[in-house]
């Protein structure tokens, strides 16, 4: 649970979702400190992150019309919510769940599309601090 001084200090909103393309404001208060402003521009486009993130997935869902597999048609059950890790956080994700008429197991179409959740999040992560490193040691080496 963020403190109220937290909320003030950042904070970052989907402006608009259009198509494939999304607008995410971001508001960061900067302080007289340099090392509490890096803090709250790392805070601030971690949330950044989790919108633009969040936005991906349920980009790459189904709309909920009926498939068919094969011979089968299978139908949505509606939105279910999943927890999903990214590198920039947690995210909750409304997203389709099927099934065939006779029940039995379900599928979703996000997590067969998407990326598996745990596999995505070690390579994105295992990348960006690859990359921080890279840059920080290249600094240092070239003062």
């Amino acid at each position: 649970m963020k403190s109220d001084k937290e909320e003030t200090m950042m904070t970052a909103k989907l402006i608009n979702v259009e198509g494939s393309k999304i607008k995410i404001e971001l508001t960061l208060e900067l302080s007289r400190s340099m090392l509490d402003t890096e803090i709250n521009i790392q805070k601030g486009l971690n949330e950044v992150g989790c919108i633009a993130s969040k936005e991906a997935l349920k980009y790459l869902d189904t709309d909920g019309s009926p498939l068919k597999i094969g011979e089968e048609i299978w139908k949505s059950k509606g939105e279910q919510p999943k927890e999903y890790q990214t590198p920039y956080g947690e995210v909750i994700v409304n997203r389709h769940v099927y099934q065939r008429s006779v029940g039995g197991k379900t599928y979703c179409p996000l997590e067969r599309e998407g990326l598996s959740p745990c596999l995505c999040v070690m390579l994105c992560y295992e990348l960006k601090q690859a990359n921080n490193l890279s840059r920080r040691c290249s600094k240092l080496a070239n003062p």
